[in-house]
């Protein structure tokens, strides 16, 4: 009897240890912890490569940079981006540009995303659009290859490249979107001609990001990637954008403000991405394909302004830019964030917008929760759990210093 009872009682201790496995892991077999990333995508992710390949662009003036870094940081907001949360919540170093001139620390993965890139082959903004990205993630793999196995030769160069099981366990993350359907519009649209320049986007443009999304995930793949993190693309992040809506001024806007127009392009390319992800999962072997629906989690926030720290009646105007635009909304394409005669508001946590193109560090650190909470992905990882992270550095009182007080800190130097 004894035997049975202890056996009954090993076989109900493992039945537990199964369902909380299964509720932090879900069906999708991820149970180990990533030790390394690579990101490939635009500014909401970009860590400075675009400052570096072009030097004096508005990230090197301040106010950018405000936030945590306290000085320009070469990223596209007041503060940290997704990948900096990231880092922080793994208990990693920031995340470092692949366009990183002098000192670099490449151990834990490098950041491919340049500002401006695009999925599709439109290099209007800049060349770095996502095959360039993917190419230079295998050019690096090659160089991290060849300085290890020379080893003594190398040093001190091999001490900070990623340890060759890093490519494997790796968690690469892809996003990109606002710029291929933000410039086609720019590009073919006029309040005369906004449904062909839709049906331009969905019948041309969604094709060729898809393509060159589906090439790029199996490239990934053929040298090691086996967990991605791919992000839709955020209908009321197009459409509430300061700087599109003060574009199109007289265009018809919804209830809450924001453009209509481009909800029907956004929706087809979420749809065009999550069958290329619902593909790709069937057939590349071994491979966990996540999908992060953007516009859920968007609208998530919209609705609920007021709980995520947000003040509505800033809602649709920007924190860092200048009066004198068509709108009331304190952007104006003559004066950006940081040049002659731009102004800052005084509570940038109260606001969704940083200079008319691109979101506050609250919002990207909401987002960031959200990814690594497991929100509005399938197939949900819950790596808060999973891995225990630490979110006790997201506070926008904490400072880079504070952090990392002992790091070399090259990558923000203007």
């Amino acid at each position: 009897m004894r035997i049975l009872d202890t056996f009954r009682h090993r076989l109900a201790c493992r039945a537990i240890l199964l369902l909380l496995v299964v509720a932090v892991v879900g069906t999708n077999g991820v149970t180990d912890c990533p030790n390394a990333f690579f990101n490939f995508g635009d500014s909401t992710t970009d860590t400075g490569s675009l400052e570096n390949a072009l030097p004096f662009g508005d990230p090197g003036l301040p106010p950018y940079g405000d936030q945590f870094f306290e000085e320009p940081a070469k990223r596209y907001t007041n503060g940290r981006v997704i990948p900096d949360f990231f880092s922080l919540a793994f208990n990693k170093p920031l995340l470092q540009p692949y366009l990183q001139a002098g000192a670099y620390d490449f151990r834990h993965g490098v950041n491919f995303a340049v500002s401006g890139s695009t999925a599709t082959n439109d290099t209007t903004i800049t060349p770095f659009y996502l095959p360039f990205q993917v190419a230079q993630f295998i050019r690096f793999k090659k160089t991290t290859e060849s300085v290890r196995t020379q080893k003594a030769k190398c040093l001190p160069l091999n001490l900070f490249v990623p340890a060759k099981k890093a490519f494997e366990n790796a968690l690469y993350t892809l996003r990109f979107g606002g710029n291929d359907v933000v410039l086609a519009y720019v590009h073919n649209v006029s309040v005369s001609n906004i449904g062909p320049a839709t049906n331009l986007i969905i019948n041309k443009v969604v094709p060729n990001a898809m393509t060159n999304y589906e090439s790029a995930i199996r490239t990934l793949y053929r040298y090691g990637a086996r967990r991605f993190l791919v992000s839709g693309l955020g209908a009321r992040l197009v459409s509430c954008s300061p700087n599109l809506i003060s574009a199109y001024s007289t265009s018809p806007l919804d209830n809450r403000g924001c453009l209509v127009f481009p909800i029907e392009a956004v929706a087809n390319w979420n749809g065009a991405l999550l069958q290329v992800v619902e593909r790709l999962r069937t057939n590349l072997t071994g491979a966990n394909i996540a999908f992060f629906n953007v516009t859920a989690g968007a609208e998530e926030i919209e609705f609920n302004l007021s709980r995520y720290g947000f003040n509505p009646k800033v809602s649709r105007k920007v924190c860092c830019g200048a009066s004198g635009g068509p709108l009331d909304n304190n952007y104006n394409s003559a004066i950006k964030c940081g040049r002659p005669g731009y102004s800052v508001c005084n509570n940038v946590n109260e606001y969704i917008n940083w200079d008319g193109s691109h979101n506050t560090e609250p919002y990207y650190r909401i987002f960031a929760e959200f990814l690594l909470e497991g929100k509005y992905t399938e197939p949900s990882v819950n790596y808060t759990s999973l891995c225990n992270l630490d979110y006790s550095k997201f506070g926008s009182n904490i400072t880079f210093d504070e952090v990392y007080g002992d790091t070399c800190e090259v990558t923000f130097t203007s």
